[in-house]
C-alpha cells in the first residue's frame, strides 16, 4: 500500500483529515498520557497493557475492549512500519499531542524509518478547517534524527520517577526542533500539587470557577477550559478531577442540596449527573485562598508520567521559584 498512514491524537482529528481529503488511512493514538502511570523500563506492548488497565480502572471503560483497542493500535503501527509505509505524525500545541509525539518519536528512534514525516499545525486538528489541514499537510517535513533523539531523551525524563529529570530537560535541552513541546511540558508541571495549597492547576481552576458562581459540572468544564491556552483535557479527565475534589475525606466541593455526589457516568450525556449543583465547602474556600494545605488532610494517590504521587512525601510544584520540591510530611521544609 503506497498511501501514507496518518497518526493523530484521536478520532475527531481522524474525521477532520477524512473531510479534508487527506490521502491514506488515519490511526488514532488516543491515550491520556498526562494522567496515570507511564513508568520507565516498559516496552510499547507492556506499557500499553499498563495504560489499558489504568483507563479501564479509572474511566469506567470495559477492560477487554480497552486492551483490544490498544493492541490493535500498536499492531497497526508495527504493521505499517514493517510494510515500509510512509507515516505522518500530526502535532498540535495541546499537551495531549506533545506526549504522544514523544512516545512515537522515541519508538521510531529505536528503528530506521526513512518515510516518517511530521506536521506541526498551530490549531487543534479536530477544529481546523479543510483548507488549513491541506496546507499543513503540504508543509510536512521529514523527521530528522535530532528530533528523534531529542524526543527519546525527553520521553525518558517524563517517565523518570524523579520529576527533576523533566525540569533538567526543560532547562538544558534545545526544544525548538519540536516547537510546541516547551509550552506543553511547562503546563504539565502545573499538574503537580502546588507547594502551598496542594492543588493542581486543574483543581484550582475548578475551585476558582465555583467561587465565581459556576455550579453545574458541564459549566465548570467549560469555565476551566476557558482558562487554558491551548486546552488539553477531555471531559472524562475533567470529571475524574472534579470527583476527586468531592469524594475526599476533606472535600473541597459538595452538592448544593447535601445529597451524595452522582459520580460521572459512562454516558457523558447523563442528565442526572449534569444537572447536579455543586458549591465550595468551607475547606474549599480556605484552600483556594491559601489558608490551608489540602494535602495535610487529603491522601493523594496519582501518577504523572513515571512519578507516583503518594501521601507522606509528595513531589510538589513551586510556581514562585519554578522548581519541584519534595518536603517531608508534605508541608515541612517548603520555605
Amino acid at each position: 500500500m503506497n498511501d501514507p498512514l496518518h497518526i493523530t491524537n484521536g478520532e475527531s482529528a481522524n474525521d477532520a483529515l477524512g473531510r479534508a481529503g487527506a490521502p491514506g488511512e488515519s490511526l488514532s493514538w488516543d491515550d491520556v498520557l498526562h494522567e496515570g502511570p507511564t513508568p520507565a523500563g516498559l516496552s510499547l506492548k507492556a506499557l500499553s497493557e499498563r495504560r489499558a488497565r489504568f483507563i479501564a480502572d479509572h474511566f469506567g471503560a470495559d477492560p477487554d475492549e480497552t486492551r483490544a483497542r490498544f493492541r490493535a493500535r500498536d499492531d497497526a503501527l508495527r504493521n505499517a512500519f514493517n510494510a515500509g509505509r510512509a507515516m505522518v505524525l500530526w502535532n498540535s500545541p495541546e499537551l495531549y499531542d506533545q506526549l504522544h509525539l514523544l512516545q512515537l518519536l522515541s519508538w521510531f528512534d529505536e528503528r530506521s524509518c526513512a518515510k516518517l514525516s511530521i506536521v506541526f499545525i498551530d490549531e487543534l486538528i479536530g477544529c481546523a478547517n479543510d483548507e488549513a489541514l491541506r496546507a499543513a499537510h503540504q508543509r510536512r517535513q521529514p523527521a530528522e534524527p535530532g528530533q528523534l533523539a531529542l524526543a527519546t531523551r525527553v520521553w525518558a525524563a517524563f517517565r523518570s520517577p524523579d520529576p527533576t529529570a523533566l525540569q533538567i530537560a526543560l532547562a538544558n535541552e534545545n526544544l525548538a526542533p519540536l516547537p510546541f513541546l516547551r509550552m506543553g511540558l511547562e503546563r504539565l508541571r502545573q499538574e503537580y500539587p502546588d507547594s502551598r495549597t496542594g492543588l493542581s492547576r486543574t483543581e484550582r481552576q475548578i475551585l476558582t470557577a465555583a467561587a465565581d458562581g459556576v455550579t453545574k459540572p458541564g459549566d465548570l468544564f467549560r469555565a476551566s477550559q476557558a482558562m487554558e491556552s491551548p486546552p488539553f483535557m477531555g471531559d472524562w479527565s475533567f470529571w475524574r478531577a472534579l470527583a476527586g475534589l468531592i469524594e475526599s475525606p476533606a472535600p473541597l466541593m459538595a452538592t448544593a442540596d447535601g445529597q451524595p455526589f452522582r459520580s460521572p457516568p459512562r454516558s457523558p450525556g447523563d442528565r442526572a449527573f449534569r444537572r447536579q449543583s455543586l458549591a465550595l465547602t468551607a475547606c474549599g474556600r480556605d484552600v483556594l485562598a491559601g489558608r490551608r494545605d489540602w494535602l495535610a488532610t487529603h491522601s493523594i494517590d496519582r501518577w504523572i508520567g513515571g512519578v507516583h504521587l503518594r501521601a507522606g512525601a509528595t513531589w510538589r510544584w513551586d510556581s514562585d521559584r519554578l522548581l519541584f520540591c519534595r518536603p517531608s510530611a508534605d508541608r515541612q521544609n517548603l520555605e
